[in-house]
């Protein structure tokens, strides 16, 4: 992929780790690789620098402050004429990921990254960790990759980067989607007032619309959700009726649930929004 770019790949990330990783293998120790087979004017020479995936710090759950304000310190310093470019995390849904402290670190170590990098112009693409979310894999992350990818999954990964660095976003999107495809038709009537809607906007889900129900019980499924709009783990809506506000649960499986008893041809409204990381 780099040399497609026309430029010379020199890899010193080859034994993986993170910014909080080992002595041998954390990204301190691969920066200083980098400087030390760098000589002649190679550093002045250098035009880039790509720091790849902090998945190890994600799920050690270990806070990177330090490291990363050392790293971006010492990577300017050491080639002056480089831009530093940083994809934050590739985060597929392995189920050994499927746990709300590795999603909530996706985000907050992005913006440790964000905020350490700033001073020596380090761009981040933020939108990573959106890549792929979207359910299960067996193209992009096999069961036998674990929290992985295969060539493919690497592949993507490439595309939506270079769609980055050529001005986008950063960020997989997902339009508005139409939940009739998700309905629970035991309970909800397919009738005209099943208009109702979810779409994916960085990492933000919306969902809003209307719906009819028969007599339901509290915590039965009335949408299943696109797998692209599952939170890691339960959010709160609020639904109403012409006369009582009450809240709807999407759980981390993507089921959106009501919180009570709804009597047969209930009519109600939905409308709100939630994090996914």
């Amino acid at each position: 992929w780099v040399t497609a770019k026309g430029e010379i790949c020199h890899n010193y990330g080859y034994t993986g780790g993170g910014f909080t990783s080992t002595d041998d293998n954390n990204f301190n120790t691969q920066l200083q690789r980098a400087i030390n087979d760098s000589t002649g004017d190679r550093a002045k020479l250098t035009g880039q620098i790509y720091v790849i995936d902090m998945l190890n710090d994600v799920r050690g759950n270990t806070d990177i402050s330090t490291s990363a304000k050392n790293f971006f310190a010492k990577a300017a310093k050491a080639f002056p004429n480089a831009k530093i470019y940083v994809i934050p995390v590739l985060f597929n849904e392995n189920d050994l990921n499927n746990k709300w402290d590795y999603a909530r670190n996706c985000s907050s170590f992005t913006n440790i990254i964000k905020s350490a990098g700033e001073p020596y112009g380090a761009l981040v693409c933020e939108g990573s960790r959106s890549w792929f979310h979207n359910g299960k894999n067996d193209t992009y992350f096999p069961p036998s990759a674990g929290v992985h990818f295969a060539t493919a999954g690497y592949e993507f990964a490439q595309r939506q980067f270079d769609n980055w660095l050529e001005g986008g976003s950063g960020w997989v999107d997902y339009g508005w989607h139409n939940l009739v495809s998700g309905a629970n038709l035991a309970k909800v009537k397919n009738d005209n007032m099943l208009q109702s809607y979810v779409a994916r906007k960085g990492d933000i889900i919306y969902i809003h619309g209307t719906f009819s129900t028969v007599a339901m019980s509290a915590y039965e499924t009335i949408f299943n959700l696109p797998a692209w709009a599952r939170p890691y783990r339960s959010m709160y809506l609020t639904a109403w009726n012409g006369t009582t506000a009450w809240p709807v649960i999407v759980d981390n499986s993507g089921a959106l649930v009501c919180s009570n008893n709804l009597a047969d041809n209930s009519t109600l409204a939905l409308n709100g929004s939630y994090a996914i990381f």
